[in-house]
């Protein structure tokens, strides 16, 4: 039996690699240092929106913070902002952070690349978790409810016609 024939069968495993891939992209090319779409700072760092108000206002800092992290004494996620191109308005679509697993895998893969264990090129999923502004509970990455909570943003009128802001 090919991939696609167990893909079929099982389309909660074709979700959950489908997350995983989504989000090692993401983390790769616009989480960690890479070339992303996020805008540089005054050091010209890439940057990324941060929020500590469950998105209600949100800040621009460092791509290569994982979040959660403490900010004025509150804990700081990541706000995915986008713009509504119909009314110009920008909101939080979702909000995101690191499981204390996947922190604490980060943080054990960054004191193997400072030791020269591995190389600065492979590949480390990080384990996030989502939820909208609003809402209480995180969902992991590999819940296939994910996919629908990033793959489609909508804004508080209900538009789909939505773009990524990112930070200048």
């Amino acid at each position: 039996m090919g991939l696609r024939e167990n893909l079929n069968k099982n389309p909660a495993l074709a979700v959950a690699g489908m997350v995983v891939v989504v989000g090692l992209v993401g983390w790769l090319f616009f989480g960690r240092g890479g070339a992303g779409a996020g805008g540089g700072g005054a050091s010209g760092e890439p940057q990324q929106f941060y929020t500590i108000d469950d998105g209600k206002t949100w800040f621009a800092d460092s791509y290569h913070k994982l979040a959660p992290f403490e900010k004025d004494g509150k804990e700081a996620v990541v706000a995915h902002v986008y713009r509504d191109l119909d009314n110009k308005q920008d909101f939080v679509a979702y909000l995101s952070r690191v499981t204390p697993e996947g922190r604490k895998a980060a943080e054990e893969r960054a004191r193997r690349a400072a030791r020269g264990e591995i190389s600065s090129l492979e590949s480390g999923v990080i384990l996030m978790e989502y939820r909208r502004p609003g809402e209480t509970t995180w969902i992991k990455a590999n819940d296939p409810r994910a996919v629908a909570l990033i793959g489609e943003v909508k804004s508080p009128r209900g538009s789909s016609n939505v773009e990524p802001v990112f930070p200048k």
